[in-house]
């Protein structure tokens, strides 16, 4: 048999399951039921933007079973990654397994695979001039994952690095019922692509979501005071991330604060603000003499091991927020 006859048999035995998945009465063929390992793979729901197919990699945790109702994580990869790269560098699988939730990593739109990125409103590129539905896919991908499988739909949550910070912003405000807390690495809450251009804005969120906020100082990129990139020409301009700590303590009204303390021999700041009930948090840690880049092990590894920020895992700081905040 040719390597061609086995590609078409293989395409048409898959054809032949979701079919029969589908006349079952099931959206896919995944896993289900309990299981000693975790796994990572690829769905799709049959969820479409335009023309587009959308997808997105699921984690299952070790040890999953239907007995119990799991938190669900979203993970949003920043712009030309892809939801592999995400899970590869971010460390959020690893942790499921150790504590004990779903994730998935949805995947933008780009070409055959690569340049994937999100329309967030106000960047990036194609994804904002075609007006890309990357709302409406995220919930309907969340909403797939919590009829297949045993989520606590109290303990949803999101994060999302660099230009998937951006749209962990936008989701959080125009769907700030699906989620119990979020966090944005790196990103920005607007922008305008040039001064002859109006700044975009959010809307405003209809109930308070906990936020944390981590950006690195040094970051040329996104710049943690706002303003220009200044690590390439470009003529977008972004606000601060001090606007988008402003924008949560103002829908969350967090009134109290901001309480201040150090982290790893004062590499790291935080800064948080709780409503008049000392719930509703925001957070925004402030991490010196990092880039735009994914605070872990990527990052660490080449730092030597006396370095203060050796031990830096934005995961492990993220979850440890989120599970404090189950929804109401």
């Amino acid at each position: 048999m040719t390597m061609r006859s086995i590609t078409i048999s293989l395409i048409i035995a898959r054809t032949l399951l979701l079919a029969l998945c589908f006349l079952a009465g099931c959206a896919y063929p995944g896993p289900r039921t309990a299981g000693p390992d975790s796994v990572t793979f690829r769905d799709d729901l049959n969820l479409y933007t335009g023309k587009y197919q959308r997808r997105f990699l699921l984690h299952i945790p070790e040890g999953y079973t239907v007995s119990r109702p799991y938190p669900l994580v979203v993970v949003l990869h920043g712009a030309f990654s892809t939801a592999r790269e995400m899970e590869k560098w971010s460390g959020w699988s690893r942790l499921a397994d150790r504590e004990g939730f779903i994730v998935i990593y949805p995947e933008g739109i780009g070409i055959l695979g690569f340049l994937q990125h999100w329309n967030a409103g106000h960047c990036c590129g194609k994804a904002v001039e075609d007006n890309w539905n990357d709302v409406a896919f995220i919930e309907a991908a969340i909403d797939g994952t919590c009829r297949q499988y045993a989520v606590d739909k109290r303990r949803i949550y999101m994060i999302g690095f660099s230009n998937g910070g951006m749209m962990t912003y936008r989701f959080a405000a125009e769907r700030s019922s699906l989620l119990a807390a979020a966090a944005s690495v790196s990103g920005a809450i607007d922008s305008r692509v040039s001064q002859d251009q109006p700044v975009w804005r959010m809307q405003t969120p209809e109930r308070p979501v906990p936020f944390l906020i981590m950006h690195g100082d040094s970051d040329k990129t996104i710049p943690y005071e706002g303003g220009k990139p200044i690590d390439r020409e470009s003529t977008r301009e972004y606000r601060s991330v001090s606007d988008a700590a402003g924008f949560w303590i103002t829908a969350n009204k967090s009134v109290a604060g901001p309480v201040r303390k150090d982290a790893f021999g004062g590499m790291m700041t935080e800064a948080s603000w709780t409503d008049s009930n000392g719930g509703n948090e925001v957070r925004v840690c402030r991490i010196f003499t990092i880039g735009h880049e994914w605070p872990g092990e990527t990052f660490t590894r080449a730092l030597p091991e006396d370095h203060p920020l050796k031990d830096l895992d934005a995961a492990g700081i993220i979850w440890r927020f989120f599970r404090q905040y189950p929804k109401e």
